[in-house]
Protein backbone atom coordinates (compact mmCIF):
# COMPACT_ATOMS: atom_id res chain seq x y z
CA UNK A 1 0.00 0.00 0.00
CA UNK A 2 3.10 2.55 0.63
CA UNK A 3 4.21 2.15 -2.72
CA UNK A 4 0.42 2.81 -4.27
CA UNK A 5 0.54 6.39 -2.13
CA UNK A 6 0.96 9.43 -4.19
CA UNK A 7 3.78 10.72 -1.42
CA UNK A 8 7.13 10.44 -2.82
CA UNK A 9 9.07 10.08 0.90
CA UNK A 10 5.71 7.46 1.62
CA UNK A 11 7.24 5.37 -1.80
CA UNK A 12 11.09 5.92 -1.41
CA UNK A 13 10.34 4.43 2.26
CA UNK A 14 8.16 1.37 1.18
CA UNK A 15 10.48 0.69 -1.26
CA UNK A 16 13.42 0.63 1.12
CA UNK A 17 11.29 -1.81 3.60
CA UNK A 18 10.85 -4.05 0.56
CA UNK A 19 14.97 -4.17 -0.22
CA UNK A 20 15.29 -5.06 3.32
CA UNK A 21 12.84 -8.10 3.28
CA UNK A 22 15.43 -9.54 1.00
CA UNK A 23 18.30 -9.65 3.33
CA UNK A 24 16.04 -9.98 6.82
CA UNK A 25 13.56 -12.84 5.88
CA UNK A 26 14.09 -16.57 4.45
CA UNK A 27 14.37 -15.48 0.42
CA UNK A 28 11.71 -18.75 -0.01
CA UNK A 29 9.05 -16.90 2.26
CA UNK A 30 9.37 -13.90 0.36
CA UNK A 31 9.36 -15.89 -3.21
CA UNK A 32 5.56 -16.62 -3.12
CA UNK A 33 4.71 -12.54 -3.09
CA UNK A 34 7.21 -11.33 -5.95
CA UNK A 35 4.28 -11.33 -8.63
CA UNK A 36 2.67 -8.72 -6.59
CA UNK A 37 5.31 -6.80 -5.37
CA UNK A 38 7.60 -6.33 -8.53
CA UNK A 39 5.16 -4.48 -10.14
CA UNK A 40 4.88 -2.05 -7.66
CA UNK A 41 8.21 -1.25 -6.88
CA UNK A 42 8.54 -1.32 -10.90
CA UNK A 43 6.20 1.61 -10.96
CA UNK A 44 8.04 3.48 -8.10
CA UNK A 45 11.19 2.95 -10.59
CA UNK A 46 9.04 5.79 -12.82
CA UNK A 47 8.29 8.42 -10.21
CA UNK A 48 9.33 11.95 -10.91
CA UNK A 49 11.50 12.17 -7.82
CA UNK A 50 14.89 10.86 -8.40
CA UNK A 51 15.15 9.40 -4.69
CA UNK A 52 12.32 7.23 -5.00
CA UNK A 53 13.68 5.93 -8.07
CA UNK A 54 17.27 5.05 -6.56
CA UNK A 55 15.25 3.49 -3.69
CA UNK A 56 13.39 1.43 -5.67
CA UNK A 57 16.52 0.38 -8.22
CA UNK A 58 18.40 -0.72 -4.90
CA UNK A 59 15.21 -2.80 -3.48
CA UNK A 60 14.80 -4.85 -7.06
CA UNK A 61 18.66 -5.17 -7.07
CA UNK A 62 18.84 -6.21 -3.27
CA UNK A 63 15.56 -8.92 -4.41
CA UNK A 64 17.60 -9.95 -7.14
CA UNK A 65 20.80 -10.68 -5.73
CA UNK A 66 19.41 -12.79 -2.76
CA UNK A 67 16.63 -14.57 -4.50
CA UNK A 68 18.45 -14.96 -7.66
CA UNK A 69 17.34 -14.18 -11.68
CA UNK A 70 15.32 -17.03 -11.85
CA UNK A 71 12.97 -15.44 -9.99
CA UNK A 72 12.73 -12.47 -12.35
CA UNK A 73 13.05 -14.48 -15.25
CA UNK A 74 11.57 -11.56 -17.87
CA UNK A 75 12.78 -8.39 -15.68
CA UNK A 76 16.40 -7.59 -17.02
CA UNK A 77 14.51 -8.22 -20.82
CA UNK A 78 11.63 -5.58 -19.49
CA UNK A 79 14.00 -2.71 -18.49
CA UNK A 80 16.29 -3.15 -21.82
CA UNK A 81 13.17 -3.10 -23.76
CA UNK A 82 11.60 0.48 -21.75
CA UNK A 83 15.03 1.86 -22.82
CA UNK A 84 14.69 1.11 -26.39
CA UNK A 85 11.27 2.70 -26.26
CA UNK A 86 9.82 5.73 -26.63
CA UNK A 87 8.73 6.71 -23.22
CA UNK A 88 9.72 9.61 -20.93
CA UNK A 89 13.28 10.77 -20.13
CA UNK A 90 12.33 9.89 -16.40
CA UNK A 91 10.86 6.22 -17.26
CA UNK A 92 13.85 5.76 -19.14
CA UNK A 93 16.20 7.12 -16.65
CA UNK A 94 14.37 4.71 -13.99
CA UNK A 95 14.72 2.06 -16.03
CA UNK A 96 18.63 2.84 -16.63
CA UNK A 97 19.26 3.04 -12.90
CA UNK A 98 16.91 -0.17 -12.50
CA UNK A 99 18.74 -1.96 -14.98
CA UNK A 100 22.50 -1.10 -13.47
CA UNK A 101 21.24 -2.29 -10.15
CA UNK A 102 19.75 -5.19 -10.83
CA UNK A 103 22.63 -6.48 -12.88
CA UNK A 104 25.03 -5.76 -10.01
CA UNK A 105 22.84 -7.85 -8.02
CA UNK A 106 22.83 -10.81 -10.52
CA UNK A 107 26.87 -10.66 -11.41
CA UNK A 108 29.42 -9.32 -13.97
CA UNK A 109 29.06 -11.90 -16.09
CA UNK A 110 25.36 -10.83 -16.98
CA UNK A 111 26.98 -7.63 -17.56
CA UNK A 112 29.41 -8.81 -19.71
CA UNK A 113 27.02 -10.62 -21.60
CA UNK A 114 24.70 -7.51 -22.01
CA UNK A 115 27.41 -4.87 -22.60
CA UNK A 116 27.85 -5.66 -26.73
CA UNK A 117 23.86 -4.42 -26.84
CA UNK A 118 24.31 -1.30 -24.85
CA UNK A 119 27.34 -0.62 -26.54
CA UNK A 120 25.51 -1.00 -29.92
CA UNK A 121 22.55 0.84 -28.60
CA UNK A 122 24.52 3.64 -28.04
CA UNK A 123 25.03 4.08 -31.39
CA UNK A 124 21.27 3.60 -32.68
CA UNK A 125 19.78 5.70 -35.37
CA UNK A 126 16.56 6.45 -32.94
CA UNK A 127 17.70 9.65 -30.27
CA UNK A 128 15.64 8.09 -27.44
CA UNK A 129 17.49 5.07 -27.72
CA UNK A 130 21.08 6.55 -27.80
CA UNK A 131 19.76 8.64 -24.49
CA UNK A 132 18.54 5.70 -22.95
CA UNK A 133 21.51 3.51 -23.44
CA UNK A 134 23.77 6.26 -22.13
CA UNK A 135 22.25 7.21 -19.29
CA UNK A 136 23.08 2.97 -18.46
CA UNK A 137 26.57 4.03 -18.57
CA UNK A 138 26.11 6.70 -16.21
CA UNK A 139 24.94 4.68 -13.35
CA UNK A 140 26.89 1.39 -13.92
CA UNK A 141 30.02 2.67 -12.75
CA UNK A 142 28.76 3.75 -9.29
CA UNK A 143 26.82 0.38 -9.06
CA UNK A 144 29.81 -2.04 -10.61
CA UNK A 145 32.98 0.10 -8.78
CA UNK A 146 36.03 -1.31 -9.36
CA UNK A 147 34.60 -4.08 -11.05
CA UNK A 148 33.60 -2.13 -13.94
CA UNK A 149 37.06 -0.88 -15.00
CA UNK A 150 37.48 -3.96 -16.88
CA UNK A 151 35.56 -2.31 -19.29
CA UNK A 152 36.71 1.27 -19.69
CA UNK A 153 38.80 0.53 -23.15
CA UNK A 154 35.03 -0.52 -24.24
CA UNK A 155 32.68 1.94 -22.84
CA UNK A 156 35.20 5.14 -23.32
CA UNK A 157 34.65 4.76 -27.49
CA UNK A 158 30.88 5.40 -27.64
CA UNK A 159 30.83 7.90 -24.83
CA UNK A 160 33.13 10.47 -26.32
CA UNK A 161 31.31 9.78 -29.36
CA UNK A 162 28.25 10.64 -28.01
CA UNK A 163 29.79 14.21 -26.89
CA UNK A 164 29.07 15.20 -30.82
CA UNK A 165 25.52 13.54 -30.76
CA UNK A 166 23.11 15.85 -32.77
CA UNK A 167 20.72 15.88 -29.63
CA UNK A 168 21.20 18.21 -26.68
CA UNK A 169 19.82 15.87 -24.53
CA UNK A 170 21.91 12.79 -26.13
CA UNK A 171 25.18 14.91 -25.88
CA UNK A 172 24.47 15.82 -21.94
CA UNK A 173 24.07 12.21 -21.17
CA UNK A 174 27.14 11.45 -23.07
CA UNK A 175 29.10 14.01 -20.74
CA UNK A 176 27.46 13.01 -17.56
CA UNK A 177 28.49 9.32 -18.65
CA UNK A 178 32.00 10.77 -18.97
CA UNK A 179 32.31 12.68 -15.77
CA UNK A 180 31.16 9.70 -13.94
CA UNK A 181 34.06 7.48 -15.54
CA UNK A 182 36.46 10.17 -14.38
CA UNK A 183 35.22 10.46 -11.03
CA UNK A 184 35.20 7.05 -10.60
CA UNK A 185 38.31 5.57 -12.07
CA UNK A 186 40.65 8.92 -12.36
CA UNK A 187 43.25 7.52 -9.84
CA UNK A 188 42.81 3.93 -10.23
CA UNK A 189 42.35 3.97 -14.27
CA UNK A 190 44.63 7.13 -15.18
CA UNK A 191 46.44 4.50 -17.85
CA UNK A 192 43.10 3.51 -19.88
CA UNK A 193 41.29 7.29 -19.41
CA UNK A 194 44.25 9.61 -20.54
CA UNK A 195 44.85 8.40 -23.82
CA UNK A 196 41.07 8.54 -25.20
CA UNK A 197 40.86 12.01 -23.71
CA UNK A 198 44.24 13.11 -25.43
CA UNK A 199 43.22 11.45 -28.54
CA UNK A 200 39.79 12.95 -28.96
CA UNK A 201 41.06 16.40 -28.30
CA UNK A 202 42.41 16.60 -31.63
CA UNK A 203 38.93 15.07 -33.00
CA UNK A 204 37.93 17.04 -36.18
CA UNK A 205 34.62 17.79 -34.25
CA UNK A 206 35.04 20.40 -32.32
CA UNK A 207 32.17 19.28 -29.74
CA UNK A 208 34.14 16.56 -29.12
CA UNK A 209 37.15 18.52 -28.48
CA UNK A 210 35.42 20.87 -25.61
CA UNK A 211 33.97 18.11 -23.68
CA UNK A 212 37.18 16.19 -23.57
CA UNK A 213 38.92 19.07 -22.58
CA UNK A 214 36.88 19.77 -20.07
CA UNK A 215 36.96 15.83 -18.86
CA UNK A 216 40.34 15.94 -19.01
CA UNK A 217 40.47 18.96 -16.27
CA UNK A 218 38.19 16.67 -14.28
CA UNK A 219 40.54 13.84 -14.70
CA UNK A 220 43.64 16.13 -13.25
CA UNK A 221 41.60 17.65 -10.64
CA UNK A 222 41.08 14.32 -9.22
CA UNK A 223 44.28 12.96 -9.67
CA UNK A 224 45.74 15.62 -7.57
CA UNK A 225 43.13 15.47 -5.29
CA UNK A 226 41.33 19.06 -5.52
CA UNK A 227 37.79 19.16 -4.50
CA UNK A 228 34.79 20.04 -7.09
CA UNK A 229 34.43 23.46 -5.45
CA UNK A 230 38.40 24.35 -5.53
CA UNK A 231 38.21 23.24 -9.51
CA UNK A 232 34.87 25.27 -10.20
CA UNK A 233 36.51 28.85 -8.54
CA UNK A 234 39.80 28.36 -10.65
CA UNK A 235 37.73 27.61 -13.61
CA UNK A 236 35.73 30.68 -13.15
CA UNK A 237 39.05 32.77 -12.58
CA UNK A 238 40.30 31.69 -15.69
CA UNK A 239 37.17 31.96 -17.72
CA UNK A 240 37.25 35.90 -16.52
CA UNK A 241 40.64 35.68 -17.52
CA UNK A 242 40.69 34.78 -20.90
CA UNK A 243 37.55 37.28 -21.48
CA UNK A 244 39.98 40.34 -20.51
CA UNK A 245 42.45 38.92 -22.94
CA UNK A 246 40.22 38.29 -25.60
CA UNK A 247 38.66 41.63 -25.77
CA UNK A 248 42.07 43.26 -25.37
CA UNK A 249 44.51 41.66 -27.68
CA UNK A 250 43.88 37.99 -29.72
CA UNK A 251 47.82 37.87 -30.49
CA UNK A 252 49.75 35.02 -28.72
CA UNK A 253 52.18 37.38 -27.68
CA UNK A 254 49.79 39.44 -25.82
CA UNK A 255 47.96 36.92 -24.63
CA UNK A 256 50.90 35.82 -22.56
CA UNK A 257 52.27 39.17 -22.19
CA UNK A 258 48.69 39.64 -20.17
CA UNK A 259 49.16 36.53 -18.19
CA UNK A 260 52.30 37.23 -16.87
CA UNK A 261 51.54 40.77 -15.87
CA UNK A 262 48.44 38.93 -13.70
CA UNK A 263 50.82 36.45 -12.35
CA UNK A 264 53.58 38.71 -10.78
CA UNK A 265 51.01 39.85 -8.30
CA UNK A 266 49.90 36.24 -7.80
CA UNK A 267 52.38 34.80 -5.06
CA UNK A 268 49.81 32.77 -3.49
CA UNK A 269 48.82 31.20 -6.94
CA UNK A 270 51.89 30.04 -7.87
CA UNK A 271 52.88 28.21 -5.11
CA UNK A 272 49.67 26.61 -5.55
CA UNK A 273 49.99 26.05 -8.71
CA UNK A 274 53.66 24.89 -8.46
CA UNK A 275 52.60 22.58 -6.03
CA UNK A 276 50.10 21.25 -8.12
CA UNK A 277 52.32 20.73 -11.14
CA UNK A 278 54.54 18.18 -8.49
CA UNK A 279 51.53 16.64 -7.86
CA UNK A 280 50.87 15.96 -10.66
CA UNK A 281 54.42 15.49 -12.57
CA UNK A 282 54.18 12.71 -9.46
CA UNK A 283 51.27 10.92 -10.10
CA UNK A 284 51.50 10.98 -13.99
CA UNK A 285 54.83 10.97 -14.90
CA UNK A 286 57.38 13.73 -15.92
CA UNK A 287 56.89 13.02 -19.54
CA UNK A 288 53.23 12.08 -19.41
CA UNK A 289 52.73 15.26 -17.90
CA UNK A 290 54.54 17.14 -20.53
CA UNK A 291 52.47 15.47 -23.21
CA UNK A 292 49.24 16.79 -21.07
CA UNK A 293 50.81 20.37 -21.33
CA UNK A 294 51.67 20.03 -24.84
CA UNK A 295 48.30 19.49 -25.75
CA UNK A 296 46.14 22.12 -23.68
CA UNK A 297 49.01 24.48 -24.75
CA UNK A 298 48.13 23.62 -28.40
CA UNK A 299 43.85 23.57 -28.20
CA UNK A 300 44.37 26.98 -26.68
CA UNK A 301 44.49 28.44 -30.49
CA UNK A 302 42.22 25.62 -31.46
CA UNK A 303 39.81 27.39 -34.51
CA UNK A 304 36.51 27.13 -32.20
CA UNK A 305 36.03 29.94 -29.60
CA UNK A 306 34.69 27.39 -26.55
CA UNK A 307 37.13 25.02 -27.49
CA UNK A 308 39.86 27.83 -26.63
CA UNK A 309 37.86 28.78 -23.50
CA UNK A 310 37.59 25.92 -21.87
CA UNK A 311 41.41 24.92 -22.83
CA UNK A 312 42.82 28.50 -20.91
CA UNK A 313 40.70 27.29 -18.10
CA UNK A 314 42.30 24.02 -17.73
CA UNK A 315 45.59 25.56 -18.65
CA UNK A 316 45.53 28.46 -16.09
CA UNK A 317 44.55 25.82 -13.32
CA UNK A 318 47.79 23.98 -13.52
CA UNK A 319 50.22 26.68 -14.79
CA UNK A 320 50.87 30.23 -13.58
CA UNK A 321 53.24 31.81 -15.76
CA UNK A 322 52.92 30.61 -19.15
CA UNK A 323 55.91 32.04 -20.77
CA UNK A 324 58.59 30.20 -18.37
CA UNK A 325 56.53 27.35 -18.86
CA UNK A 326 56.94 27.08 -22.40
CA UNK A 327 60.70 27.47 -21.88
CA UNK A 328 61.09 25.08 -19.71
Amino acid sequence: RGMCERTASTKRNAAQIMGSMATLTDPKDLAPYLLNLVPLLRNVLVDPVPEARATSAKALGSLVNKLGEEHFPSLVADLVKVLKSDASGVDRAGAAQGLSEVLSGIGLERLEGLLPEVLANCNSSRMAVREGFMMLLIYLPTTFGDDFQRFLPLVMPPVLAGLADENEQVRNAALRAGRILVISFATTAIDSLLPELLTSMNHELWRIRHSSIELLGELLYRVAGISGKQAERDREAARALFSTVQSGDDSGDADEAAEEEVDEDAENDALISSNLREILTEKLGLDRFHGVLAALYVSRSDVAAMVRQVAFSVWKSIVNNTPRTVRE
